[in-house]
Formats: C-alpha cells, sequence, structure tokens
C-alpha cells in the first residue's frame, strides 16, 4: 500500500534480477490488467525480462529487451503523456489523486508501474539523451504517484551515474531496497552513514527500507528463490486465467538486437496514397508507427540513401519497390544496378509489378537518361540508381566541365542532373542509393545538392554529420546497425526508425 517508488539496488550475484521476477509474478497474481499495467524496460543485454515476452504476460503492456537509450526516453516520454492525460481527467471529475478518482463512480483506471533493469544506462548517453531521461523521469517521481504511476528503478551500483540531478532523483524515491554491496553502494543507496548492506548474505538477504533511508527504518528480509521453471509456468497459468476472463492481450515486444520483419504485400496495397508514400520501417519511439515519407512536388526533393549495412540496403530497397508497385500513377518504375551486387529479394519485385511497368538495366547506356529527361513533362517515372557512388558516368571529373558541342548528346551526368533538377516539379524522382559516403561526397558532389532528402544508416560520426548536414560536424547514433535516420533538409527535420529487413 506504499505510495512510494522504488529504487533496487545490489551487486552482481545479490540476487537483484530474481527479486524483480518474484516482485513481478507476486504483482500478477494478486491484480489483473484491469488494475495493472507493467511497462518493462530491460538494458541487461536482454538476459531477464525476455522471459515475460513469449508468451506475453496480460498484465505487462512493454517488454523492450536489449532496448537503445533512445527508445527508453521516448517510453519515459510516453507516461508522462499518460501522467498529463491523467491529471485532466482528474481535474475535470474534481479528484485530487488516484485514491479519490478510484472512489468515484465507474471510474476505472489501472495503477502504471514502470520498472527499468539497469537504468543508469539512460545516463550514460550522449548528453541530449540523459538531458531527456532526466527531464522525464524527473516528473514521473514527482507527480506520478497522484495519478497511480509508480517507478521502480533497479542497477547493480549508482557510482559512475553522471547526471546533474541525480541525488535530487533520488530523494523523490521514498522505498529503497539493497542487496548485498559495498559500504559505498549501501550509503548511496539507504541514505548517508548506512552501510547495512554490505553486511548482507549474498543472496537471499536484503534490506527495505520505506522512510527514504532513515537507518531505523532497515528490515531485512530473505528474498524467495524464482525457479525459471516454475516462472514459465506460472506466465502459462496467469496468461490462461486471463484469456478465460476475457482480457486481450496488447504487448509491445521491442527487441533492440533485431530489426523489424517487411510487412507482406496486402499491408502495402492497403495504405492510402493520396500522395506518393514509402513505406521504410517502425518510427524508433513507443509506438513504433510505420514511418512513410511522401515524394513532393518540390525542387530537389529526390532521396538519397546511404550506408553500408547489405541487410538494410536490401530491406530498403524491397521496402521502396513494394511501396511504389502499390501506386497507381505511376508510369514507369526504372531500376539500375551499379553495384554489381544483386540484392536479396529486392528486384523480384519488379519482375512481379502489378502494372508490368518495370524495368531493370545493368548499363547506363540501356537507362537511356536523355529520352527520359526530355519526356519529364509527359510520363511520371521513379528512377532508382543502386550505386549512385560506384557508377563512373555520374562521377564529377575533368569531362564533366568540358563544352558540350552542338548535335552531340548531353553525358549521363548532364541528363541526370536535369532529370534531378526540373523532375521532382513533373512528377519524376530519382532515389539513389550509395555505400560509401566519402566516395559519393568526393565523385557526386555536383549532384548531392538535388537531394535534399536523405536516409543514413551504419555511418561514422563524421561521415554521418556531413552527410546530414552538408558541413563538418559529428551526427552520433548512426555508427549502430539497430537504426537509421531520415533527413528532410528543406524542413531541417531528423526521424529516427527502425528500417524493414527481408525475412529469410
Amino acid at each position: 500500500n506504499t505510495e512510494h517508488h522504488v529504487l533496487l539496488a545490489g551487486r552482481s550475484g545479490s540476487g537483484k534480477s530474481n527479486l524483480l521476477h518474484v516482485l513481478i509474478h507476486s504483482l500478477c497474481h494478486a491484480y489483473p490488467p484491469s488494475e495493472l499495467n507493467i511497462y518493462l524496460l530491460d538494458y541487461k543485454q536482454g538476459t531477464e525480462f525476455s522471459v515475460y515476452a513469449s508468451p506475453p504476460l496480460p498484465q505487462v503492456k512493454l517488454v523492450a529487451i536489449e532496448s537503445d537509450p533512445e527508445y527508453g526516453v521516448t517510453v519515459l516520454e510516453y507516461l508522462t503523456k499518460e501522467l498529463e492525460e491523467r491529471a485532466k481527467e482528474f481535474k475535470s471529475r474534481s479528484v485530487r489523486d488516484f485514491y479519490e478518482y478510484r472512489e468515484s463512480p465507474a471510474a476505472e483506471l489501472p495503477r502504471i508501474l514502470l520498472i527499468i533493469d539497469e537504468f543508469q544506462v539512460l545516463f550514460s548517453e550522449e548528453r541530449q539523451v540523459a538531458e531527456r531521461a532526466e527531464k522525464f523521469l524527473n516528473q514521473l517521481l514527482r507527480q506520478g504517484r497522484a495519478y497511480g504511476i509508480h517507478v521502480l528503478l533497479a542497477t547493480q551500483t549508482l557510482k559512475g551515474i553522471q547526471s546533474l540531478s541525480m541525488g535530487q532523483l533520488i530523494s523523490q524515491i521514498g522505498c529503497r531496497i539493497a542487496l548485498a554491496c559495498s559500504e559505498e553502494d549501501s550509503a548511496m543507496i539507504l541514505g548517508n552513514s548506512n552501510w547495512e548492506a554490505s553486511k548482507l548474505s549474498s543472496p537471499p538477504e536484503g534490506i527495505i527500507n520505506n522512510s527514504n533511508g532513515a537507518k531505523s527504518a532497515n528490515q531485512r528480509f530473505l528474498i524467495p528463490f524464482a525457479d525459471r521453471g516454475l516462472c514459465k509456468d506460472h506466465i502459462t497459468q496467469i496468461t490462461q486465467i486471463a484469456n478465460q476472463r476475457g482480457y486481450c492481450g496488447s504487448t509491445r515486444i521491442f527487441n533492440g538486437s533485431r530489426l523489424p520483419g517487411m510487412p507482406g504485400l496486402d499491408w502495402f496495397n492497403s495504405k492510402s496514397h493520396e500522395k506518393m508514400q514509402l513505406h521504410l520501417g517502425e518510427c524508433l519511439d513507443f509506438k513504433a508507427e510505420p514511418l512513410s515519407l511522401a515524394l513532393v512536388n518540390r525542387p530537389s526533393s529526390n532521396l538519397l540513401i546511404c550506408g553500408y549495412n547489405d541487410a538494410i540496403h536490401d530491406g530498403l530497397l524491397a521496402s521502396i519497390l513494394r511501396s511504389l508497385d502499390a501506386q497507381n500513377d505511376i508510369d514507369e518504375i526504372i531500376y539500375f544496378n551499379g553495384r554489381s551486387i544483386v540484392p536479396v529479394g529486392g528486384s523480384q519485385y519488379l519482375d512481379d509489378s502489378r502494372n508490368g511497368s518495370a524495368s531493370k538495366h545493368e548499363s547506363v547506356s540501356s537507362l537511356n537518361l536523355s529520352e527520359i529527361s526530355g519526356e519529364l513533362e509527359r510520363s511520371k517515372r521513379i528512377v532508382i540508381i543502386d550505386g549512385l557512388d560506384s557508377t563512373k558516368e555520374f562521377q564529377s571529373g575533368p569531362a564533366s566541365f568540358r563544352p558540350v558541342k552542338k548535335d552531340e548528346p548531353p553525358s549521363p551526368q548532364e541528363s541526370l542532373k536535369k532529370i534531378l533538377e526540373d523532375g521532382p516539379q513533373q512528377g519524376t524522382f530519382v532515389i539513389a542509393f550509395a555505400d560509401n559516403w566519402k566516395r559519393c561526397n568526393s565523385s557526386c558532389k555536383d549532384l548531392l545538392g538535388f537531394f535534399e532528402m536523405r536516409v543514413g544508416f551504419c555511418m561514422n560520426e563524421d561521415d554521418a554529420g556531413s552527410f546530414v548536414s552538408g558541413t563538418i560536424g559529428k551526427f552520433k547514433g548512426l555508427e549502430m546497425n539497430n537504426r537509421a535516420v531520415f533527413v528532410d533538409r528543406l524542413k531541417n527535420e531528423v526521424s529516427w526508425f527502425r528500417p524493414y529487413v527481408i525475412c529469410m
């Protein structure tokens, strides 16, 4: 019946993960989904909370394993918005807190419990991520209890957490659970001069203190063992009971080590297409809504995709082709493979095109770019160049500066530049892929100004900075292989997402 939030800490092997299982199972045994919603954020390499993903517990609304700090911040943001919505609802009913709300007629509202294992990861990333985590977590700790939102933060140690207001955050956590740890950690967890946790046997002993760490409030207890087989059986039993009572499961599963599989053709075909839309993946946030890019009729609105990861490249290519195939107002889809690598599962969608208006090319000469550039007003085309940085005909050099003789056909680069410049306003767009940004930035610099929409993945910080902004600087996050970023340089918008991959 405590209104406090909880801080749980203990060194490796002290039984912290075991105790978390005991708490989760005890709560789910006592409270149905209508009374309790649990959100699990696991930063312990996915070793603990994964058991709640299959089958999912009906009380658990989120299981995030191997999650990114950025994703964790979006969960905190989502719960903060839930807090604010509850505040408006309470005000409309003229009630002060969760208890009064539940006493009012026909008021049903579950408590929310957020459990973050190894929460210090949220504060170990770049300052921008840590500041946002700090902001949302501080609001949840300050106001959450009144609206039925509770937080349990678990960690091995509080040492080394670089948060300017960590002391302020901890001071708002009234319930402390300390397992076996050093004297220093004991004092940080329970309070100054409270070193009792350093005397505990590890495991199964622990100390619970429900008075903000006051030494006189220490209570020793023994932690029961959460047998893994018993836990699995218990999850099955709880799920069966919930199904019998008509609770519909709506657990979100986020696995930071895996990219989402690409939806089927029916999913792409079901999307509304008032504008030409490309569906590339899931937004990197709690709701994981599809990231859809609109190709709009404005100058330089061509799309450049850059990064070196074959699985992401092939997934993006296949997603684009499926998206385009669902459109009804495209006269032709033209695919040029300049990488000399056959994309896995990508170009096969050209062969299966619904309207038969797709073509594949292996040489620049067969593309006939001069013909395309001369028919911009009569036809709407999508030109996909797979390997912009590795195609010599599109690279800048002495030949690109020579004067054009009368009646001489334009070079492929000149034709491509005309399509890039004039095509978008006529409904013709270029989507170009490049593996190596440094090579692309050097050899194709005359063309890059026409690509104001960009998708980047698997780049180091320096290359990503140049790719995103066009100037010298760093851009963090793209060095990881489980995400991508979309940049609309004309609107100065940046959107993180998890690209679809082809499930083999």
